[in-house]
């Protein structure tokens, strides 16, 4: 009986780390592929069809992957990047299905503004199918790009 126990729990380890090492690979490919900021079709496939996005500074929650298409709006022809790299990741933490990201957006162009560099920290959940369900940002943007006269509390959330 000890043994099976034992068994089962080296089992469920092994399962365990190589589902978070598939979850490290597909956060690595996401993350990759927002830094390259190029092939937006590829950056909203990495989304559940009925996932989450919370912006926390900005109040906004964003539901469903209609939503979040015209929430990220890639191809809008205010945006030019200003460096061959959208952000930096300083740091990344994995646990389980999640992953914490810290770094910083790199200076880039909104119509004739130029929006200096932003630190941000953001969560992604995932589910079993390696679908990001739940996006969470936290974004130090400036003060001129937040309305706060209109914005949502995300506190009501």
């Amino acid at each position: 009986m000890r043994k099976i126990i034992t068994i089962s729990f080296i089992c469920l380890l092994l399962i365990s780390c190589q589902r978070e090492s598939q979850i490290e690979q597909i956060a690595t490919d996401y993350y990759q592929t927002y830094i390259e900021r190029e092939d937006f079709e590829k950056f909203m496939s990495f989304y559940a069809d009925s996932a989450i996005v919370e912006d926390y500074i900005f109040g906004m929650k964003i539901v469903g992957k209609d939503q979040i298409r015209t929430f990220f709006d890639w191809p809008h022809p205010y945006f030019t990047k200003l460096s061959d790299e959208n952000f930096v990741i300083t740091d990344q933490y994995f646990t389980g299905n999640t992953v914490i990201t810290n770094g910083y957006f790199n200076p880039f162009k909104w119509q004739d503004i130029e929006v200096e560099a932003m630190q941000f920290s953001s969560q992604l959940v995932f589910n079993k199918d390696g679908k990001i369900i739940k996006h969470i940002d936290w974004i130090n943007y400036p003060a001129y790009l937040i309305d706060y006269q209109t914005r949502l509390n995300s506190n009501d959330w």
